[in-house]
């Protein structure tokens, strides 16, 4: 073979190959390039992801807080209306009202049948846990007086548990009253003064 056709296929070789390795590195590049764009692309819509479900979350948390709000405001609202009646029922257990009833079992029980009346309607509904367990506590002690004939001594004793009960239930009221007004102020929520 003459060299001039040999020098021509080894010219045409290294064309080749130089076309190649050209070809194949661009390829590279252009697949590195990709990837870092897919790359790029994929981290951001991470970013916007995150971004969105903490927005979301803000959001819910704002809303719940919300909702707690109103709800304490309204029961709030229900407390003041409803709790003056209880109260005002409370009052035939005072000592002085207890001592002046010609009949003391009777005063009781139409004294606790108010009460339960209350409690057998919404007020039952909004006493608390503590206030709703002072309740109890006094519905049991005018029990003991009602459903027993007890002793002087006893009857006394029985009196003063009843006046205990009633006390305890008004504070607890006046607690639920209280704890209410003093979430609100410790979330920054400020009640109308109308």
């Amino acid at each position: 073979m003459p060299s001039e056709v040999i020098a021509a296929v080894v010219a045409g070789a290294v064309s080749l190959i130089v076309a190649l390795a050209t070809a194949l590195h661009e390829r590279r590049v252009q697949q590195e390039q990709f990837d870092s764009e897919r790359q790029h692309q994929q981290a951001e819509f991470r970013a916007a992801e995150d971004r969105q479900r903490k927005e979301f979350d803000r959001e819910r948390e704002r809303q719940h807080v919300e909702l707690r709000r109103r709800m304490t405001d309204r029961l709030y609202e229900r407390r003041i209306a409803v709790y003056p009646y209880l109260f005002a029922a409370t009052a035939m257990f005072r000592r002085s009202v207890m001592k002046s009833a010609p009949n003391l079992r009777q005063h009781l029980r139409d004294a606790i049948d108010d009460v339960n009346a209350w409690h057998a309607g919404e007020g039952g509904l909004l006493l608390s846990g503590p206030a709703h367990r002072a309740l109890l506590d006094l519905r049991h002690a005018v029990k003991a007086i009602t459903e027993h004939d007890l002793e002087v001594g006893k009857l006394d004793k029985s009196t003063e548990s009843v006046w205990d009960c009633k006390n305890k239930l008004r504070a607890a009221m006046r607690n639920d009253i209280v704890l209410l007004f003093e979430e609100s102020e410790k979330s920054g929520v400020e009640r109308p003064l109308d």
